[in-house]
C-alpha cells in the first residue's frame, strides 16, 4: 500500500464518491431508516453502471471475490429466512440493508486499483473528522449523539477515525525518519484529525466504543510490529477489556436481559433461527424488564439468534477474510492502521448494533476493502469482456429495480408518518395505500390506514384495515391491540387475549 504515489482520476472518484456516500448516511440518522439505505444502494449501483462502461480492467482477487461471495450469501440467506420468519416484513427490510453491504463492497473492490487502499483509508478517515466536527459544533447536553442519533454509534465513528489517524500519525513518522521515503500528505493531517476524534470518543459517552478503540490500536501495533510486541498486546487489550467491563457495570446490567433473550431464542431456534429481523418479535414476547428492545445489541449473538449457525458462519467467513490479507501484507504501510480501525469496528459491532447504522458498519467495510487490496499479489489485473459488461449491466439493472421497488414502498411509507405528525389523515392513508401497493407482504401500512380511521372515528374500516395487516402478520402485538381498540364486545376480549400472549408485560386491559 504506497503511501507517495499520486492519485489517479479512477481512485480520486471513488475516493469522492465513498465520501459523499459516508457523509450523506451520517446526516441521514446514520442511515438507520430504509429510505435512507434504498437512496445509498441505488446510488452505488448507478457508479457501477458506470464502471461497468469505462473500466476495462481489474485488479479483484481470491480474496475480495471470497468476501463479497460470503456477503452475498448471507443477503440471499436473510432473505430465505421471510420462509419462517416471525416477523417476514422485517425480514425483507434486513435483506434489502444487506444488499447495501454487497453493494458497497462489491463497487469499492472493483473500483480500487492495487496500491490505492491509501484513498481508502484518508477518504473514510475525512468522513469520521467531519461527522465529528459537527458533533462537536452542535454540541448540546448529555453525551454527543449528532448527527447519527445515537451516542454510541458516534462513539464507534470516532473510535474508527481515532485508530485510523494514529496509523497515520505513526506512518508520518516512520516516513520521516527514513529520507528516502516521501510521505503523503494525509499523514501530516491526522495529527491534526486526532483531537477531534479523541473529544467525541470521549464526550460520546462510550464506554464500549472507548475499549474498542484500545483494542484496535493494540492490534494495530502488534501487527506493525510482530510476535514480541504482539503478546504486550494482547495483555494490553484484555487489561483493557477488563477494565472496561468494570467500568462499564451498568451497561452491561442494562444489556445482560436483552443478551440473555437473544441466546434463549438461538437455543430454541439452534438451526434456523427466529428469522431475520425478528429479535424484535421475540423481545416482546419474552421480555423480563419492561422497555423496548428493536436489536440484540451484538452483531454475533443476534445473527445467531436470528439466522442459525449457518447464518453465523457466512456473517464470520466474510468479516475474516480482510484479516487473512492484512496478514499476508502486514508489512505494507498503514495496513497496521486499517487493521486496528477495522478490529475497532469488529469489536464494537459485538457489543451494540453497528450493524443496523450504515454509516457505522461502511466505514469498518471501507477499512476492510483497503486490506484486501493491499493483500492482493501483483500483476492479476483482468480484462473485462464485453460479454462481462453486458451480463453486469443487466445484474446491476435487476438490482436497480428491487430497489426502487423497496424504496418506493418504504418512502410512501415515511410520507404517512409525516401526514400524520402534521394531522393530515387524509394524506396518510392515501400514502399508506401507496406502501401497500409496492409493499403487499408488509403489515405496516395497514397498521397506519387502520390507525387514521380510528381518529376520524370509522370503526368499520379501522377493523378491516387490522384485520388485513394481520391476515400478512398475526405475530404483531401492535395490530391486536389496535384492532381490540376498534371493537367490542367478544371481539375486543379475543383480540386482548391475543396481543397480551405476544406482549405479556403489556398493558392491556379490558
Amino acid at each position: 500500500m504506497a503511501c507517495a504515489r499520486p492519485w489517479s482520476a479512477r481512485e480520486l472518484f471513488t475516493g469522492l464518491g465513498l465520501l459523499v456516500l459516508l457523509s450523506g448516511l451520517a446526516q441521514s440518522s446514520g442511515g438507520f431508516f430504509p429510505s435512507a439505505w434504498s437512496i445509498a444502494t441505488l446510488a452505488l449501483l448507478a457508479m457501477a453502471a458506470a464502471g461497468a462502461v469505462v473500466v476495462r480492467h481489474v485488479d479483484a482477487g481470491r480474496l475480495d471475490a471470497t468476501m463479497v461471495a460470503a456477503l452475498g450469501a448471507l443477503a440471499v440467506w436473510t432473505l430465505l429466512s421471510a420462509a419462517w420468519s416471525v416477523a417476514p416484513a422485517a425480514t425483507v427490510l434486513e435483506a434489502q440493508r444487506a444488499l447495501l453491504y454487497v453493494v458497497a463492497v462489491a463497487v469499492l473492490l472493483t473500483a480500487a486499483r492495487t496500491g490505492s487502499g491509501p484513498i481508502v483509508l484518508t477518504t473514510v478517515l475525512a468522513a469520521c473528522t467531519a461527522v465529528c466536527l459537527y458533533a462537536l459544533a452542535r454540541g448540546g447536553p448529555g453525551p454527543l449523539a449528532a448527527p447519527l442519533g445515537y451516542a454510541n454509534a458516534l462513539g464507534a465513528i470516532a473510535a474508527v477515525g481515532f485508530v485510523l489517524a494514529a496509523g497515520f500519525a505513526i506512518e508520518r513518522h516512520a516516513a520521516a525518519t527514513q529520507a528516502p521515503r516521501p510521505y503523503i500528505a494525509p499523514c501530516s493531517l491526522a495529527l491534526v484529525a486526532l483531537l477531534p476524534l479523541a473529544a467525541v470518543l470521549w464526550l460520546s459517552g462510550s464506554r464500549a466504543a472507548l475499549i474498542a478503540a484500545i483494542v484496535g490500536l493494540a492490534a494495530a501495533v502488534a501487527l506493525r510490529h510482530g510476535r514480541r510486541v504482539a503478546v504486550l498486546a494482547l495483555v494490553v487489550a484484555a487489561a483493557s477489556l477488563g477494565v472496561g467491563a468494570w467500568a462499564a457495570a451498568g451497561s452491561l446490567r442494562a444489556r445482560e436481559p436483552i443478551w440473555s433473550v437473544a441466546t434463549h431464542a438461538a437455543a430454541a431456534h439452534p438451526v434456523l433461527g427466529v428469522g431475520a429481523g425478528g429479535f424484535d418479535r421475540v423481545w416482546w414476547r419474552e421480555r423480563p424488564v419492561r422497555r423496548g428492545a428493536r436489536e440484540a445489541h451484538s452483531l454475533y449473538l443476534e445473527t445467531l439468534a436470528e439466522l442459525g449457525p449457518l447464518g453465523v458462519a457466512l456473517l464470520l467467513a466474510a468479516l475474516a477474510v480482510p484479516l487473512v490479507a492484512a496478514l499476508r501484507a502486514r508489512r505494507a504501510p498503514l495496513v497496521p492502521a486499517a487493521a486496528g480501525a477495522y478490529v475497532t469496528f469488529l469489536v464494537h459491532a459485538g457489543a451494540d448494533w453497528d450493524w443496523e447504522m450504515p454509516a457505522v458498519t461502511l466505514a469498518g467495510l471501507a477499512c476492510a476493502v483497503a486490506m484486501l487490496v493491499a493483500g492482493r499479489p501483483p500483476g492479476r489485473a483482468r480484462s473485462v469482456t464485453a460479454s462481462a459488461r453486458r451480463a453486469i449491466s443487466a445484474g446491476l439493472l435487476v438490482l436497480a429495480l428491487a430497489t426502487c421497488a423497496g424504496y418506493s414502498g418504504n418512502a410512501a411509507l415515511d410520507r404517512t408518518h409525516e401526514a400524520i405528525a402534521a394531522g393530515s389523515l387524509a394524506a396518510a392513508g392515501a400514502s399508506a395505500r401507496e406502501a401497500a401497493r409496492w409493499a403487499p407482504w408488509s403489515a405496516a401500512p395497514w397498521l397506519v390506514v387502520g390507525e387514521a380511521a380510528l381518529r376520524r372515528g370509522d370503526l368499520a374500516i379501522a377493523r378491516a384495515s387490522f384485520r388485513r395487516g394481520l391476515a400478512r402478520d398475526a405475530g404483531d402485538w401492535e395490530l391486536w391491540a389496535a384492532l381490540a381498540r376498534a371493537s367490542r364486545g367478544d371481539a375486543r376480549r379475543v383480540a386482548l387475549r391475543r396481543a397480551a400472549a405476544l406482549n405479556p408485560l403489556g398493558a392491556f386491559r379490558d
